[in-house]
């Protein structure tokens, strides 16, 4: 239900706050926004700030603003990028257990891959990245989750950059923040993974030796032991 806003960045809660009630189903695809007007008078702000958030969510592909009969919620799954998977991953506050799960799909999909054509292209220069982040995970305290994830995720992306796949590389640039963002959700997943840093010497040595097959089995064993200790996370706590 929409309620009034109270931040000073109030363009910014505006669209949040619209955003989410389009994403939980509050509007549902063919309905129509209250007028600029009534969303002013809801949620206790200006017509530009109002304005500010429409145009967003029609840059989103949420909403298609049609003169003269206001704005239409759109269908996002028919219609929204990639780029809107962060935003539903915690709708309204929450973890989306849907979000969640397509998110792991794909990450297991995406990023085996990865390894695997980063084992067949990767040169030099890439090696020696991977080698210094290494030194940098092996050299952790076991307590510092926040920096492997930030390792981990420089780990991937110069992976990316070795496979030479330019898809792969635009897209982690669009979802690296659900994970780097949202770190404290995470923080199990990447617990489990500090007790695996031996899998990430592993996995370097697979890479030098350009051997596909064992890097996407051990790029994939570091994903699926992560998962698992997520959802257990997820289980204990509910």
């Amino acid at each position: 239900m929409l309620t009034p806003v109270r931040s000073e960045k109030k363009s910014e809660q505006v669209y949040e706050k619209l955003r989410d009630s389009i994403l939980t189903g509050e509007f549902q695809a063919g309905d129509r926004l209250p007028t600029e007007r009534r969303l002013c008078e809801i949620l206790e702000v200006n017509r530009s700030s109002v304005r500010e958030a429409l145009k967003r969510l029609e840059q989103a592909r949420l909403i298609e603003v049609r003169q003269g009969s206001g704005c239409l919620v759109l269908d996002f799954k028919a219609s929204a990028g990639f780029d809107l998977l962060n935003d539903l991953l915690l709708p309204g506050g929450r973890l989306d257990d849907i979000a969640v799960r397509s998110i792991f799909e794909f990450r297991m999909l995406m990023c085996s891959e990865i390894a695997r054509l980063a084992a067949r292209r990767i040169q030099e220069p890439e090696l020696e990245e991977l080698r210094r982040i290494l030194e940098e995970i092996e050299a952790l305290d076991p307590g510092d989750i926040d920096r492997l994830q930030l390792l981990d995720s420089r780990f991937l992306y110069t992976m990316a950059r070795a496979s030479e796949n330019l898809a792969f590389i635009l897209i982690l640039n669009s979802t690296s923040d659900i994970y780097l963002e949202n770190r404290n959700y995470f923080s199990a997943m990447f617990a489990e993974q500090m007790g695996m840093r031996d899998v990430y010497r592993e996995l370097l040595v697979a890479l030098e030796e350009h051997d596909e097959k064992r890097s996407m089995e051990l790029f994939g064993e570091l994903l699926r032991r992560g998962e698992k200790a997520f959802f257990e996370h997820l289980e204990s706590i509910a």
